[in-house]
């Protein structure tokens, strides 16, 4: 009886390992874009939440404040251009 020892060759674990290195670059990409995603969607979360306050601040000030107290002011004064350098120099 002889026994049959059969390795594997070196074209063999050349495509193993190029096979491997195809599906681990794949999985990579995954965990990547879901870590990308996440993060855009826990973003525009905390963006909803920040203007939820505000609105529930303004909605707060607006109905404690008496009609009265609202002053709106049509004219606005524009603040005073800065001077030009060039005017004060003496020629």
């Amino acid at each position: 009886m002889k026994k049959s020892l059969r390795g594997t060759t070196l074209p063999e674990l050349m495509i193993v390992m190029g096979i491997m290195g195809i599906l681990l670059y794949l999985a990579q990409r995954v965990v990547v874009s879901g870590y990308e995603f996440y993060r855009s969607t826990d973003e525009s979360i905390t963006l909803q939440k920040e203007g939820l306050l505000a609105l529930t601040r303004i909605t707060r000030d607006i109905s404690a404040s008496h009609h009265r107290s609202i002053v709106i002011n049509d004219q606005v004064p524009l603040p005073a251009p800065p001077p030009d350098p060039r005017e004060d120099t003496i020629v």
